[in-house]
């Protein structure tokens, strides 16, 4: 893997420099061993480690964890986690899919459902239940094959390995409910949501579908910036918008965006926060979210990182 590459590369240059400028002294020495020591340690630790991998897409781990409420199995990238799943129940433990579960009703009808960013798969394992003919899409081939061998993936979601966009720009089909989630750790690939992308989109939906898209909680201050641009963009778009979330908490929650072609009614978890006007939209041209979610990604991180590492 990418680790074991750059270990022995940086032992090559290390034992370069002694040959070549005939430099030895012990206290290099010792301070090579320690800190080759430390990487190894941060790099090979596979304490209840299902799954590890390392590729150009990122850092991917399956990890049993305890929890207060017993015991948990979480996928993350990059050590930031992409789902998490109740061993006993096999049920989501993430607050955001509860959510989800208020706002979308079962269907008598079978109706068909999109997800790009199919992540663990137990967003699409709900629209299963929901009496949704789902698929899934996913930029990460190993994503697939964990969700598949490690989270119970219902076997009738049909998944595709593919980036969202150029899945979009291919797909001839119209579904009555699309959901994204395409978190890749905790930055959002620009690119998906686009205003260009966003209007394409809408050839995908039928005319009484909706659109939810799974992102982090800050709206406010500088900190929201970049998800009021998602707001604005929305709008800019031809959405009709409203955002749901379980809690008033910016650093501890999720915010769903609920998206219509058609004025939507009061929905479950409704939020009633007052939105700061922003003239920023979201385009080809111009990606914004990079830039103006930079500060949000960082703390969303460095949270994650405190409450999970407090796990292990």
């Amino acid at each position: 893997g990418l680790n074991a590459c750059l270990l022995f590369f940086g032992s090559l240059l290390f034992l370069t420099t002694v040959l070549v400028f005939k430099i030895f002294k012990t206290t290099y020495f010792i301070l090579y061993i320690i800190v080759t020591y430390l990487t190894l340690q941060f790099s090979f630790d596979k304490k209840n480690c299902l799954l590890f991998s390392d590729s150009i897409l990122g850092h991917l781990e399956v990890k049993d964890l305890n929890q207060e409420n017993g015991p948990c199995r979480i996928l993350s990238i990059n050590a930031i986690v992409q789902s998490e799943m109740d061993l006993n129940t096999k049920q989501s433990l993430s607050n955001y899919i509860h959510v989800l579960e208020s706002l979308i009703p079962f269907t008598d009808l079978p109706k068909d459902a999109l997800v790009l960013g199919l992540g663990a798969g137990l967003s699409s394992n709900l629209l299963v239940q929901k009496n949704y003919r789902t698929s899934g899409i996913e930029f990460d081939e190993r994503i697939i094959d964990a969700a598949k061998n490690y989270f119970y993936l219902d076997k009738r979601v049909e998944t595709t390995c593919a980036d969202a966009r150029y899945f979009l720009n291919k797909c001839q089909k119209k579904y009555d409910l699309i959901l994204v989630d395409v978190f890749k750790a905790e930055e959002q690939p620009s690119h998906v949501l686009t205003k260009e992308s966003l209007e394409h989109l809408k050839n995908n939906l039928n005319d009484s579908a909706r659109l939810y898209i799974n992102w982090h909680g800050y709206l406010h201050s500088d900190i929201g910036l970049g998800t009021r641009i998602l707001y604005q963009t929305l709008l800019s778009s031809g959405f009709q918008v409203k955002i749901c979330s379980d809690s008033q908490n910016e650093a501890a929650r999720n915010l769903i965006f609920v998206a219509a072609l058609h004025p939507l009614k009061k929905l479950p978890l409704q939020l009633h926060e007052v939105i700061e006007n922003t003239l920023l939209v979201n385009t080809d041209d111009l990606p914004l979210m990079e830039k103006y979610n930079a500060l949000a990604n960082k703390t969303w991180r460095l949270n994650y990182l405190r409450y999970y590492q407090n796990l292990n």
